[in-house]
C-alpha cells in the first residue's frame, strides 16, 4: 500500500533529524539547535519544501509518545517545551493541512484554547485563591492586560482578551472585581459581555448555537458571583501588605472598606487557611523612581488617581529595627543594629554580617522612599505602626523628614487596649486628627478594662499572653500555647506582627470622618459667601 503524503513527510523529517543529532537508531535526545538545523534543511527540500509547524508537530507527538527526548544544551532536563505547548504545536500542524473555512474554524478554535489556557496559568501564579469563583482584582486585570499584550495582539488584542475573560466567566470559573472602564474611566462597560460575544461569533470562537443566550447567561453568573462581594466606600492603599492583616481588619468594616495591597513582587504568603496571599500592586519600595514619587508611581500601576484613596497604611519591616534583636547576639542571628555588636559578629559569618547589611539598607531606601512620598502628598491621610522601642524611630533618615512635617503626630497606644491579650506597646504616627480610645477610653493599658486583663482579680497585672515567640511555621499544630486555630490560620510570627483589628478600624474610622469634614469644608464656605452676600444687600449684619 501506498504511504500518504504525511507519513512520507514524517520519515523525511525523522532521517532529518537523526542527522542533526547524530543518532543513527533508538531515542534522540533533541535540542532546539537541532530543530533550527532541521527547518533550515527542509526548508529548501524538493520537490517540496516541509514547513516548520510539521517539524514541531512530528516532534511534539513524538516526545509526548515518549519515542524521543527534549533535551536543554545546559541542565539536560525535558523544560524547554512544556506538554501545553507540545500539544498546541501538534494542533498547529493539523489546522496547516487544512484549507479553506476548515482551516480558519480550527485556527479560531485553537486560538480560543490558547488563550484561556494562558490566562488561567497567570491567575494561578498572580491572582490570589479563594475557593470557589476566582476573583480578578481590578489592579490585577491593569497587569493582566499588559502581561499578555504580545500573546494576545495577534489573535485580536484587547478583544480577545476581554472574550478570554467572557468565557471564564461564563463557565463560572472567574468573576471581575468591577466592569472594565473605558478612556480610563473603570466600572462603566456594563455591557463588555455582550460586546465580547459579539465579537467571539464574529472570530469564530463560537458556533452560531453557542452564541445563542451566551451573553445573557455569563450576566447572570457574574452577577451571582458578585453578589457577595460588599460594596466598596472607601479604599486604603495598604503598603507592605505581607500576610494580609490589614485586609482582614478592613473587611469587617459596615462602612464598606477595602485595601489595595502594595508589595515586592514575587512575595507569596501561603498557609493551610489563608491560602495565597498576592498584592493586588506589585512594587518594590526600595527601588529608585525617577519622574514621579512613589505613591503616584503606585497608582498608577494600580490603574486609579491617587486622590481616590481614603488613606495610605504604611508596615515597615518591623524585625530589622526590633529591639528583640538584642536577645539572639550571642547565637549570630541577630538583625539591624545588633547584627553589629561584637558577640553577633564573632557566631555569625561575613556571608551572613553582609546579607544583614544589605536587609537593613534596603529597608532603610523602602522606608525613606514611602515618607518622602508622603511628604510631597500632604493631603494623603495615612497612619504608620511599629513597636513602641523600635529603632525605626531613631534612625536619622526618618527623623529628618519627620522634623519637617509638623502635621505628623505619634501616638503611644497598647495593643491590650483593642483586645489583645498581650499588651504589645506601639506607636501610631498619622497626619490626621485621632484620638486614641479603645476598651480602655485612652487607648492604654489600664488594669481590669483591657483585653489582657479584664478577667484578672484586683492587683493582678499580668496579660493573659505573652509576646508569642518568632515562628515560621505555617499551621504547625501548637506552638507557644497556641494553636493554628486559635491565630486564625497565621502562622506564630505573622500572628506576632499582625496589628489589632479594632485598633485599625478605630485608625479608619478616624480617617473616614476627617475625609467628610474636608469634603464638607467647601460648601460650608459657599454657604457663608452667600449668606455674606445676603446680608450685605440687606443692609444687615450676616450671623
Amino acid at each position: 500500500m501506498a504511504q500518504s503524503t504525511q507519513e512520507v513527510e514524517k520519515q523525511v523529517i525523522e532521517q532529518a533529524m537523526r542527522q542533526a543529532t547524530g543518532t543513527s537508531s533508538g531515542k534522540m535526545r533533541v535540542q532546539r539547535k537541532h530543530v533550527e538545523a532541521v527547518r533550515q534543511k527542509l526548508s529548501k527540500a524538493k520537490p517540496q519544501a516541509i514547513k516548520a509547524s510539521a517539524i514541531w508537530g512530528w516532534l511534539s507527538e513524538e516526545a509526548l509518545a515518549g519515542r524521543h527526548l527534549l533535551r536543554d544544551t545546559t541542565t539536560w532536563s525535558n523544560a524547554w517545551m512544556s506538554t501545553e505547548e507540545m500539544q498546541t504545536r501538534i494542533d498547529e500542524a493539523a489546522i496547516d493541512r487544512l484549507e479553506g473555512a476548515a482551516k480558519e474554524t480550527a485556527a479560531a478554535r485553537l486560538n480560543r484554547r490558547q488563550c484561556t489556557n494562558t490566562v488561567q496559568i497567570w491567575l494561578s501564579e498572580n491572582e490570589e485563591k479563594c475557593g470557589g469563583v476566582q476573583v480578578l482584582r481590578s489592579q490585577k486585570l491593569v497587569q493582566l492586560r499588559a502581561a499578555k499584550q504580545g500573546m494576545m495582539k495577534p489573535r485580536g488584542g484587547t478583544k480577545a482578551l476581554y472574550a478570554t475573560l467572557s468565557l471564564l466567566t461564563h463557565s463560572g470559573k472567574l468573576v471581575l472585581e468591577e466592569d472594565p472602564g473605558s478612556g480610563g474611566v473603570r466600572g462603566k462597560r456594563t455591557d463588555w459581555l455582550a460586546t465580547a460575544t459579539v465579537w467571539m461569533r464574529t472570530a469564530e470562537w463560537l458556533t452560531e448555537e453557542e452564541t445563542e443566550g451566551f451573553a445573557q447567561q455569563a450576566q447572570e453568573a457574574q452577577s451571582s458571583a458578585r453578589s457577595s462581594i460588599v460594596e466598596v466606600m472607601h479604599t486604603i492603599l495598604d503598603m507592605g501588605e505581607g500576610w494580609g492583616g490589614i485586609r482582614r481588619a478592613v473587611e469587617a468594616m459596615e462602612e464598606g472598606v477595602r485595601s489595595v495591597g502594595v508589595d515586592r513582587r514575587g512575595f507569596t504568603a501561603l498557609g493551610k487557611d489563608l491560602e495565597q496571599i498576592i498584592s493586588r500592586i506589585c512594587v518594590d519600595f526600595a527601588e529608585p523612581t525617577k519622574a514621579q514619587n512613589l505613591l503616584r508611581k503606585i497608582a498608577a500601576k494600580g490603574g486609579r488617581a491617587l486622590h481616590t484613596y481614603l488613606m495610605a497604611w504604611l508596615s515597615p519591616e518591623c524585625t530589622l529595627f526590633s529591639q528583640a534583636n538584642w536577645m539572639n547576639v550571642t547565637r549570630g542571628c541577630a538583625h539591624g543594629a545588633a547584627a553589629l555588636d561584637p558577640r553577633n559578629i564573632s557566631a555569625s559569618t561575613p556571608e551572613r554580617q553582609a546579607e544583614e547589611a544589605d536587609l537593613v539598607q534596603e529597608a532603610k531606601k523602602a522606608l525613606v522612599a514611602q515618607l518622602q512620598a508622603l511628604a510631597e502628598e500632604p493631603g494623603m491621610m495615612f497612619a504608620l505602626e511599629q513597636p513602641r522601642h523600635s529603632a525605626l524611630w531613631d534612625l536619622p533618615e526618618v527623623t529628618s523628614i519627620i522634623e519637617g512635617q509638623p502635621t505628623w503626630t505619634k501616638h503611644e497606644v497598647d495593643q491590650c487596649a483593642y483586645g489583645r491579650g498581650e499588651q504589645k506597646p506601639s506607636v501610631v504616627m498619622t497626619n490626621y486628627p485621632w484620638q486614641p480610645t479603645g476598651l480602655t477610653g485612652t487607648g492604654k493599658c489600664i488594669q481590669g478594662k483591657c483585653g489582657g486583663t479584664s478577667g484578672n482579680q484586683p492587683g493582678d497585672r499580668r496579660h493573659t499572653n505573652r509576646v508569642v515567640q518568632a515562628s515560621k511555621r505555617w499551621n504547625g499544630g501548637v506552638a507557644d500555647g497556641t494553636t493554628s486555630e486559635q491565630r486564625g490560620g497565621l502562622s506564630v510570627q505573622a500572628k506576632k506582627n499582625e496589628v489589632e483589628g479594632d485598633l485599625v478600624r478605630e485608625l479608619v474610622r478616624a480617617a473616614i470622618a476627617e475625609q467628610t469634614r474636608r469634603q464638607a469644608a467647601p460648601l460650608r464656605g459657599i454657604r457663608k459667601r452667600r449668606r455674606t452676600e445676603v446680608a450685605n444687600d440687606c443692609g444687615t449684619r450676616p450671623e
